[in-house]
C-alpha cells in the first residue's frame, strides 16, 4: 500500500507571540508619536519666538523713526511754538481740540480736560491706554516735514481772513500746511497755502484749502497780530504731511498709531502698527543743569515732570526743552500657549528698567498664572530726540 509523502514541517505564531508583536509595534508607535509631538512642539516655540523677533525688530524700527524725528522743523523757533494749544481743521470741520473723546486705546488722554493739545515734540501720558486690561502708557510725537528746512516768515501786519502778509513768501508754497503762532498768545493755528500760490517773490500769500479756516473754535485767524510768525509743516498731497500722533497699546496686543491731524479726513487715522505688544512703559531723559545735555531719568507720573505738572507750567516750553530723550519699554506675548502638560513658563514676574531700581523708576509687573504660560520679551531702547538735544532752556 502506498504511503502520502511526508509534509514539511509549518508552523504559525502562537496567539502570545502575536499579543507580544503588537504591545512591540504599540510603544514603537507611541515612541514615535511622542518624537513627533515633541517636535511639533518645538517647531511651535521656535516659530513663536521668531515671530516675537520680528515684532521685536519692526517696533523698534518704527519707534526710531517716530521718536528720534520728533521735533523736526520746530525747533527753529521753539521759544514761540512749543507749547502752544493746536487749532485744526480738515475736510470734515474740527480736528484740534478734539470735540469728543478719542477712540480707544486713546480714550482716556484729554490735556487740559478739555482736549487741547499742545504743540510738542514729544509728551508721555502715563497708564492712560484704554482697551486693555493692563496699565500702559502713551507716546505723543509731533514733528514738521517742510521743504527748505522748514524756514519760518515773519508777518508785516496781521493775518486776514485768507491772506498771510509776509516779509519773504520764499519758503511757502502752494498746497503747504502752515502752523500760525503769537508771541502774544498760548494758541496756534494750523492753515493751508492755496493751491493758485506760485509767486515766491510775492508778499500777499493766499490761504485756501481743506485745511484752512478763518476760525476754528473760538479762534479767529484774524484775531492773530503782526507779531506772529508762520512755520512750514508740510504738504500732505506730496507725502510730506506733518507728523502729529498718538502711540499707545490696545486691544488683542496691538500697537495703534491715531493722526491728530486727521490728514485723510478721519477714515485712517487710527492705524494697528504692530501685535503681539502688550504693554507699552516710558520716561523722560532730562536735561537738569540747563547745559544742553542729558543728565538722568524721570518719569511721566510724578514729579516735575509728571504729564500733569508740564501740562499746568506757564515754563511749558522750557520744560518741553529739557527732555532730550525717551527711554521706551515694550513687553511683547507670544502668541503660542503652553500646553497644560507643560503649566507655567514664564517667571513670576518682568522687570522693566531694571538698571533704574536705585531711582524708583524700575516696573516690577506681576504675572497671573494664566499668563505665565505664555513666553515674553522686554524690548527697551533709549531714541534721542535729535532735533531738541542741543536746545537750551
Amino acid at each position: 500500500m502506498m504511503q502520502a509523502p511526508p509534509r514539511s514541517a509549518q508552523r504559525g505564531m502562537t496567539l502570545v507571540e502575536l499579543l507580544v508583536a503588537i504591545v512591540i509595534s504599540l510603544f514603537i508607535s507611541l515612541s514615535i508619536l511622542v518624537l513627533l509631538a515633541g517636535s511639533e512642539g518645538r517647531n511651535r516655540v521656535s516659530n513663536g519666538l521668531n515671530t516675537i523677533e520680528q515684532t521685536s525688530s519692526l517696533s523698534s524700527f518704527m519707534m526710531d523713526q517716530w521718536v528720534r524725528s520728533a521735533g523736526s522743523g520746530l525747533t527753529v523757533e521753539s521759544g514761540t511754538f512749543y507749547g502752544c494749544t493746536l487749532y485744526a481743521k480738515n475736510s470734515t470741520g474740527q480736528t484740534l481740540p478734539r470735540t469728543a473723546a478719542l477712540p480707544d486705546p486713546f480714550a482716556h488722554i484729554n490735556p487740559h480736560e478739555a482736549y487741547q493739545f499742545p504743540l510738542a515734540p514729544v509728551l508721555i501720558f502715563p497708564g492712560v491706554s484704554s482697551g486693555t486690561n493692563t496699565p500702559s502708557d502713551t507716546l505723543m510725537v509731533m514733528g514738521a516735514a517742510a521743504n527748505h528746512a522748514g524756514i519760518p516768515s515773519s508777518l508785516t501786519s496781521a493775518p486776514g481772513e485768507d491772506h498771510l502778509n509776509v516779509h519773504n513768501a520764499y519758503a511757502l508754497t502752494a498746497s503747504q500746511l502752515v502752523l500760525i503762532a503769537d508771541i502774544n498768545s498760548s494758541n496756534c493755528m494750523v492753515t493751508q497755502i492755496s493751491s493758485s500760490h506760485t509767486d515766491a517773490t510775492a508778499t500777499t500769500v493766499p490761504l485756501n484749502g481743506d485745511f484752512h479756516a478763518s476760525h476754528i473754535d473760538t479762534l479767529n485767524l484774524a484775531d492773530f497780530s503782526k507779531d506772529s510768525i508762520a512755520l512750514p509743516l508740510g504738504i500732505p498731497s506730496t507725502g510730506t504731511a506733518p507728523q502729529m500722533m498718538l502711540l499707545g497699546v490696545g486691544s488683542n496686543k496691538t500697537l495703534y498709531s491715531y493722526d491728530l491731524l486727521q490728514m485723510s479726513g478721519g477714515d485712517d487715522a487710527l492705524q494697528a502698527r504692530a501685535s503681539g505688544i502688550l504693554e507699552m512703559h516710558a520716561i523722560y531723559g532730562v536735561d537738569t543743569t540747563n547745559d544742553g545735555k542729558q543728565d538722568g531719568w524721570v518719569s511721566a507720573s510724578t514729579g516735575e515732570f509728571a504729564t500733569t505738572a508740564i501740562l499746568a507750567n506757564s515754563q511749558l516750553s522750557t520744560k518741553l526743552k529739557r527732555i532730550k530723550s525717551v527711554r521706551v519699554a515694550l513687553v511683547l506675548q507670544m502668541d503660542e500657549v503652553s500646553s497644560s502638560r507643560q503649566g507655567m513658563v514664564s517667571a513670576p514676574s518682568l522687570t522693566i528698567f531694571p538698571d533704574l531700581a536705585a531711582q524708583g523708576l524700575s516696573i516690577t509687573r506681576t504675572l497671573t498664572d494664566d499668563e505665565r504660560r505664555y513666553r515674553y520679551r522686554v524690548v527697551d531702547t533709549t531714541l534721542v530726540l535729535r532735533n531738541t538735544h542741543m536746545l537750551t532752556p
